[in-house]
């Protein structure tokens, strides 16, 4: 009896969900190895087999870009659950606006939030022109290859539509590293269609925000296995942190130029940025925006555009108003944390401008939104948004009808909060296959897809 309890055997304790990654991971190698012996009568030694199986079970290096401010604010909380998953290494670098004055310096951003920036790449050619942006695009095309070529990452993930992710996106895939595209699916009706919808043929795996968009890239020729809904990664920072920022603080942190604008107290915030197919037509846009501003008499933080063709054409005109100094209500600031752009706009009586933040983030925040121009036309809209045409009048009734209407309920047509750990599992343990393969799918594949993830959103959003 002695014996028997001394040599009973001992119960394994249960594995881990990384473990049980690791181990699937096995077999899938496994598996490769038995395929390739089948196919070509070769036998792999043990040593051979041994080195593959290390190889698969390294941590995977995964590569984030980020060239401007938004796209750190989608990309944030991916960045964290990479860094602080077991199975992955987070390699990050920066580029374009991320380095420029003019468009508040994010990178510094980036580096006092704790990531550590392993490449610059210095791509932007001023001007903000279509010239400059495709010469731009052209300057990324040479500095990325580089940078791949001695970070060595094994996924390069990329986001939306920026006319620099086209750059990012093949240089990865020429020197046949998988490219992971976030937020691919979407239709805006501009310039950025045709940028969003070719990075989604240059990218391997897929991660929308919506069952319609990821409809749309199954449609494009995309294995629908390697297509998944995870919601947009920035409203994961709304679920998670907000700042709790004061008035006084605020002011001291970022500074600004124009008129008194108390954060505790009602106020509009504004991001407007150029429309590339209206190029020659931002400025007259921009100062529509500003005059109906400025007749309505209420405090407006107004956010720099961004760096895209037309950006000088609204930046001037924000300017001349700042030198006609009729800036009582009226106050412009470069740059803001995600943390504290949220916090803003969770404080706002309404968000007016085009940004796709109007729609998705203060859409899931519940916090009315006037959306001006086509900069964003074609997108799944929230309720939240009233659609105006860049008319000082059309405008001005439109932010009377949303302060009015004060809030909507929470819109989660673009995700629950909880993007960034999924995206980071998946990019943990999904095959990594090249060359992919176009996938003909049927209508009826099609409609069987979309249901399915349907439902599976549907299932997720109710047990978490």
């Amino acid at each position: 009896m002695v014996y028997r309890r001394f040599f009973r055997r001992r119960k394994k304790s249960p594995r881990t969900k990384h473990q049980l990654h690791r181990s699937n991971r096995n077999k899938f190698s496994r598996r490769i190895l038995r395929k390739i012996s089948k196919y070509t009568n070769y036998r792999f030694s043990k040593r051979a087999t041994q080195t593959f199986m290390n190889h698969e079970n390294k941590k995977r290096k995964i590569c984030v870009t980020l060239i401007n401010r938004a796209n750190y604010g989608r990309l944030k909380s991916v960045m964290t659950a990479i860094k602080n998953h077991p199975d992955l290494e987070l390699q990050v670098i920066c580029g374009s606006a991320m380095l420029i004055y003019n468009y508040g310096n994010a990178i510094d951003v980036v580096e006092r939030d704790g990531f550590k920036v392993d490449e610059k790449i210095f791509m932007h050619v001023a001007g903000e022109t279509p010239m400059t942006m495709a010469k731009s695009v052209g300057m990324g095309m040479i500095e990325f290859p580089a940078a791949y070529d001695r970070l060595k990452p094994d996924i390069v993930m990329v986001n939306a539509d920026r006319y620099e992710t086209l750059a990012i996106a093949a240089s990865a895939s020429y020197m046949n590293i998988p490219v992971a595209h976030q937020l691919g699916g979407e239709c805006t009706g501009t310039i950025d269609d045709y940028v969003r919808h070719a990075v989604t043929k240059l990218s391997d795996i897929h991660f929308a925000a919506h069952t319609k968009a990821a409809e749309r890239v199954v449609m494009m020729g995309e294995d629908p296995s390697r297509v998944y809904v995870t919601g947009n990664p920035s409203l994961d920072v709304i679920h998670e942190s907000q700042s709790n920022v004061t008035n006084q603080q605020f002011w001291e942190k970022y500074g600004g130029k124009g008129g008194g604008v108390n954060i505790d107290e009602p106020f509009l915030l504004s991001i407007f940025h150029p429309v590339t197919t209206d190029y020659g037509k931002n400025r007259t846009n921009a100062e529509a925006l500003l005059s109906a501003v400025d007749e309505l008499e209420i405090p407006t933080i107004m956010l720099w555009p961004n760096n895209d063709a037309g950006s000088d054409e609204i930046a001037k005109a924000m300017r001349v108003r700042f030198d006609q100094g009729n800036m009582e209500n009226l106050h412009f600031i470069r740059n803001l944390a995600i943390e504290d752009y949220l916090t803003l706009m969770a404080r706002s009586s309404a968000v007016i401008g085009n940004s796709s933040s109007g729609i998705m983030e203060a859409g899931f925040l519940g916090v009315p939104c006037v959306n001006i121009g086509n900069r964003q036309e074609g997108r799944e809209q929230t309720h939240n948004v009233i659609n105006v045409e860049p008319n000082k009048e059309k405008i001005i009734e439109a932010i009377k009808q949303s302060i009015e209407k004060k809030s909507y309920p929470k819109d989660p047509l673009f995700g629950d909060g909880k993007s960034g750990k999924r995206i980071a599992d998946i990019l943990a343990t999904i095959p990594l296959m090249r060359p992919k393969i176009y996938f003909e799918a049927s209508d009826e594949t099609k409609k069987s897809y979309v249901d399915l993830v349907e439902r599976e959103v549907k299932q997720r959003m109710t047990t978490e």
